[in-house]
């Protein structure tokens, strides 16, 4: 099997995963209409103020979300890895234009299905209708999540989450980001995780 074909399979597993019910010619669609797209690491795969053409799902490489605030602060809304889908999904149902940016951290190869073949594969079977639901209510989920993070978690408890969650990808980012991510200061995570250490080695001990 070749290597572009492999990356296909992820994404049609991935499908299959929420859609069980997918059928053959279903599967050949998604074939006919989905693209590869490999980007370099420090590349834009969306910026802000522009529309995103095509649905994203990562096969292989990590992507940041961010946005810049009133004062031009950088801040990070997400990691988007392997097996997840970078989108802002909103704008990409209304084909407005984003407010946020999506910038490849890694080397990524990202499977697109565009908006037109999506709106196509609407009208062809009620089983993408219950995928694009499911995208949907999977993207607002983890805004939700995130929010409900940062108003009802103290700064500690936002980083063990993090720990708990993603521990995979702390060799993966920058510090810098992962603090606009979770909502702390350098200086004070930089306290949190030296309690966190600390506290692991007086427990081992």
């Amino acid at each position: 099997m070749s290597q572009q074909n492999n990356f296909k399979k992820t994404f049609f597993d991935s499908f299959k995963t929420l859609c069980p019910e997918i059928n053959k010619n279903e599967i050949i669609f998604l074939n006919q209409n989905s693209q590869i797209v490999q980007l370099k690491k420090g590349k834009v795969y969306l910026d802000n103020c522009k529309v995103q053409k095509s649905l994203g799902f990562v096969v292989k490489g990590l992507i940041r979300g961010y946005y810049l605030d009133d004062r031009g602060s950088d801040i990070t809304i997400s990691f988007i890895k392997e097996n997840e889908y970078v989108t802002d999904y909103i704008s990409f149902l209304k084909q407005s234009v984003s407010k946020y940016c999506f910038i490849c951290l890694e080397d990524c190869t990202i499977i697109e299905l565009s908006y037109e073949n999506i709106q196509q594969g609407y009208k062809k079977s009620k089983t993408f209708e219950k995928y694009g639901r499911l995208i949907a209510e999977k993207v607002l989920e983890e805004r939700i999540n995130r929010v409900e993070k940062l108003q009802f978690l103290n700064a500690k408890e936002r980083y063990i989450d993090f720990l708990n969650t993603n521990f995979e990808l702390l060799s993966r980012i920058k510090l810098s980001h992962l603090c606009t991510y979770l909502g702390i200061e350098r200086q004070s995570l930089t306290r949190i995780r030296k309690e966190i250490i600390k506290n692991d080695t007086n427990v081992s001990s």
